[in-house]
């Protein structure tokens, strides 16, 4: 009896859980998110230097060191040309260029039932979904329930998109299908 009253308030929770997902995202207001506010984490870095060295120079793939500055931008690691042979008002207009996207901190995969369990629920019933419309093609299915909550398994379609997407539509797919949901985000 304990047990099934324990499992009937999960119940109860996760699906509020869902609820309150689905409302914060229907709710007015929510137009693009800037890249300033995106989830730019390490798996945009290869589209970011692309995008700047072609914004700025014309050209992509561009073998320039980086490094990252205390607002976790990517910068140059050639502050005034003589390493890589760019003149110094490029070099600054390619660093203003990388500092727009900040870089999130790797951030601790959640490891608590209650957490993993309403991330389960947002990816499965909300992420899932939206990204699958807005690319008009399937994904790749979700790990089990068991498996992503106990296990620690993960489902994370962002760095196979960031291969074939441009910076620009990958920051477009991450504002209009978020990869955390608003509940779950960390300040």
């Amino acid at each position: 009896m304990r047990r099934a009253l324990l499992l009937g308030a999960a119940g109860v929770v996760l699906a509020v859980g869902v609820a309150l997902a689905l409302l914060l995202l229907l709710l007015p207001g929510r137009g693009p998110v800037p890249a300033s506010v995106a989830h730019i984490t390490r798996i945009y870095i290869p589209l970011i230097k692309n995008a700047c060295t072609e914004e700025v120079l014309g050209v992509t793939d561009l073998q320039i060191g980086y490094r990252f500055t205390a607002d976790n931008a990517l910068t140059t690691i050639d502050g005034d040309g003589t390493l890589t042979g760019i003149a110094p008002r490029d070099l600054a207009l390619l660093n203003a260029c990388l500092a727009r996207y900040p870089i999130e901190p790797a951030s601790e995969i959640p490891q608590d039932h209650y957490t993993r369990n309403l991330l389960y629920d947002y990816e499965a019933s909300v992420l899932k979904p939206c990204l699958e419309r807005a690319l008009g093609e399937q994904l790749a299915p979700l790990p089990s329930r068991a498996d992503f909550v106990e296990r620690l398994y993960s489902w994370n379609p962002y760095p196979a998109l960031a291969h074939r997407l441009t910076l620009s539509e990958l920051l477009a797919l991450d504002a209009q299908c978020p990869p955390i949901p608003p509940y779950l985000e960390q300040d």
